[in-house]
C-alpha cells in the first residue's frame, strides 16, 4: 500500500525522457504487444522464450540503437517475426518539465515510431502528444535522445544478458571494458581525440589562411602602388593630350579663316568679270559696226583682259595657297587621327588599369574574406580549447585513478591468499608474536572489558599500527579507527594511561567468540 501511495502521489516529479509505454508489432515472438509502465520499478516475469528480452531489445532499437548493440542479431530484419514483412516499435516518452524538448511543438509526450522492413531498412516518425507527425528524420530522434540524456548503448542504462555475464566473469579485461563503457571513458577518449584533431585542423587552416593573407596583402600593396603610379601618369598624359588638341584645333581654325578670306575675294573677282562681259555684249549690241568704238572697246577689253589675267594669276596664287592650306589641313587631320588613335590606345590602357584596379579590389575582398575566415578559425579554436582542457583533465583523473587501482591490485596479488595482509606487511608477523605470547601466558594489553569480566582468545586479535607525533597529552585518533564488519576496534576497549603509548596509535581488532567468552 505504501508503494501504491507513492506511485499515485500528485507530488511525484515527472522526469523527462522516462518511458511511458512501449508498443511492438511483429517483433520477435510478439504479434501485437503494448506495455504501459509504472512510474517507479517495473518487473517483467515470464518463461524462457516468452519475449522478455525482446522488450529490452525494442527499447534499444526504437530509440535509434544499432542491431549489434542489442547482442541479439547483426541485422534489423532478423528482429521481424517469421511470416511478417515488417515490424514496428513505438515508444512514448515524457516531455513535460520546464526543460522539455520543444514543448510548444510536441507537448507533454513524444512518440518515436521506428518501422523495420524485410530488406533491412528502417524509417522513423516522431509524433507529438496529439498524434501529429512532426518529423521523419533520424537527426530529430538523435536530438531528442541527447536532450533527455538517453544512452541506449551504455550498459548502466540497458544491461542485457551478455553484458551481465561479462560483469560477473572473472576476466579483468572484460570488466574493465564494461567499466569504460559504463563511465563513458570510451566516448570521452573519442571526444578528446576528435577535439585534438579539430584543434590541429583549425591550427593548420589558420596557418594556411595566414600565409595566404600575407601573400594577398603583398599583392594588394603592389597593385595599389601600380594603380597610384598609373593614375598620376594618366593625369599627366590626359593634360598633355588636351593641350595638343587645343593647339591643333587653333591652327586649323586660323587656316580655315584664311581660306574663307581668299574664297570671298575670288567670288568677288568672278562677279566683277561677269559684269564686264555683260557690259561688253551690251556695247556690241548698241554700237554695231562702229570700228572706232569697237577699237576703243577692244582696248578697254584688252586692258580688262590684262586685269583679268592679273586677277586670275592672283586667283591661282590664292588657290595654290588654298591647296597648300588644304594639304596642311590634311596633314593636320592625319596627325589628329594619329593622336586620336594614340588617345584610343591610352583609353584602352586606362580600361586595362581599371580592370587591374577591379582585380586589386577583388584581391582586397579576398584578403578581407581570408581575414574573416582566419578570425572564425581562431574563434573556433578558442571555443574548442575549454573542451580540450576539460577532456585532458578528465582523462588525467581517470589515468591517475586507474594507476592507483592497478597499484592496489598488484599489492593484493603480491600478498597472496593471507587475509591479514590487507592490514600491512607486518601484520602477519605481529599476530604470530601475539599468539606466541598467549601460549606463554603473557599479557600485552589491558582491556576495559577484562575489568568488566570478559575473556577473549588471543587468536582473535587483529592489530594494526599507526605512529603519530608524540605529545604530552593523549592524542585523540578515534576518528581514524579501523572499521570492519564482524570486528571491533580496540581503541574503545583499551585503557592506556601513558600518553606516549596512546600516541603510538595501536589499533586492535578482534573477533569476539561468544561461545568461549561468557559474561562473568
Amino acid at each position: 500500500m505504501e508503494s501504491d501511495n507513492v506511485e499515485e502521489s500528485d507530488d511525484f516529479e515527472e522526469i523527462d525522457g522516462s518511458i511511458h509505454s512501449v508498443h511492438v508489432r511483429n517483433f520477435f515472438c510478439h504479434d501485437n504487444l503494448e506495455i504501459n509502465f509504472n512510474r517507479n520499478v517495473n518487473f517483467i516475469v515470464g518463461r524462457n522464450g516468452s519475449g522478455k528480452s525482446a522488450i529490452l531489445t525494442a527499447l534499444v532499437v526504437g530509440l535509434g540503437g544499432r542491431a549489434s548493440a542489442t547482442n541479439r542479431g547483426n541485422n534489423l530484419h532478423s528482429f521481424i517475426k517469421k511470416g511478417a514483412n515488417s515490424a514496428t516499435v513505438e515508444i512514448k516518452i515524457r516531455n513535460s518539465s520546464p526543460r522539455a524538448y520543444k514543448h510548444d511543438v510536441y507537448g507533454d509526450y513524444i512518440t518515436i515510431v521506428r518501422n523495420i522492413t524485410a530488406s533491412g531498412g528502417s524509417s522513423y516518425k516522431v509524433k507529438s502528444a496529439s498524434g501529429e507527425v512532426i518529423s521523419t528524420k533520424f537527426e530529430e530522434v538523435h536530438s531528442i535522445i541527447l536532450t533527455h540524456d538517453i544512452q541506449v548503448d551504455n550498459p548502466i542504462s540497458v544491461l542485457n544478458q551478455d553484458d551481465a555475464r561479462s560483469f560477473h566473469a572473472s576476466d579483468a579485461k572484460k570488466k574493465y571494458s564494461l567499466f569504460r563503457k559504463a563511465t563513458n571513458l570510451d566516448q570521452t577518449e573519442s571526444n578528446y581525440t576528435n577535439a585534438l584533431e579539430n584543434c590541429k585542423k583549425a591550427i593548420a587552416i589558420w596557418n594556411r589562411k595566414n600565409e595566404s593573407c600575407k601573400e594577398l596583402e603583398k599583392e594588394y600593396k603592389k597593385w595599389k602602388a601600380l594603380h597610384d603610379q598609373m593614375q598620376s601618369r594618366d593625369e599627366i598624359e590626359s593634360e598633355k593630350q588636351r593641350l595638343q588638341n587645343e593647339y591643333y584645333w587653333s591652327e586649323i581654325a586660323e587656316f580655315e579663316k584664311e581660306a574663307s578670306t581668299f574664297q570671298t575675294q575670288s567670288e568677288k573677282q568672278r562677279a566683277r568679270c561677269q559684269k564686264l562681259m555683260e557690259k561688253l555684249r551690251s556695247m556690241e549690241d548698241n554700237y554695231g559696226n562702229d570700228n572706232s568704238a569697237i577699237e576703243s572697246l577692244k582696248k578697254t577689253l584688252t586692258e580688262c583682259n590684262k586685269q583679268k589675267r592679273l586677277l586670275e594669276q592672283d586667283l591661282q596664287e590664292v588657290e595654290s595657297s588654298l591647296r597648300e592650306l588644304q594639304l596642311t589641313n590634311r596633314n593636320k587631320q592625319g596627325k589628329t587621327n594619329k593622336l586620336a588613335e594614340l588617345l584610343a590606345r591610352e583609353k584602352r590602357k586606362l580600361v586595362d588599369l581599371e580592370h587591374a584596379s577591379e582585380a586589386a579590389a577583388a584581391a582586397r575582398a579576398r584578403y578581407e574574406t581570408q581575414q574573416n575566415d582566419m578570425e572564425q578559425a581562431r574563434a573556433h579554436a578558442a571555443m574548442l580549447q575549454p573542451q580540450r582542457d576539460r577532456a585532458v583533465t578528465i582523462a588525467s583523473q581517470h589515468r591517475d585513478k586507474l594507476k592507483h587501482l592497478r597499484q592496489q591490485l598488484r599489492e593484493l596479488e603480491s600478498r597472496g591468499s593471507d587475509s591479514l595482509a590487507v592490514y600491512g606487511s607486518k601484520m602477519v608477523e605481529l599476530c604470530q608474536k601475539v599468539q606466541a605470547a598467549h601460549r606463554r601466558g603473557e599479557s600485552l594489553f589491558k582491556s576495559k572489558r577484562q575489568e568488566m569480566g570478559w575473556r577473549f582468545g588471543a587468536h582473535n586479535w587483529w592489530i594494526n599500527t599507526d605512529v603519530f607525533k608524540f605529545l604530552s597529552k593523549v592524542h585523540d585518533v578515534s576518528r581514524n579507527t579501523v572499521r570492519a564488519r564482524g570486528f571491533t576496534s580496540s581503541l574503545d576497549a583499551l585503557d592506556i594511561a601513558d600518553p606516549v603509548t596512546t600516541q603510538c596509535g595501536w589499533r586492535i581488532l578482534w573477533r569476539t567468540c561468544r561461545s568461549t567468552a561468557p559474561r562473568s
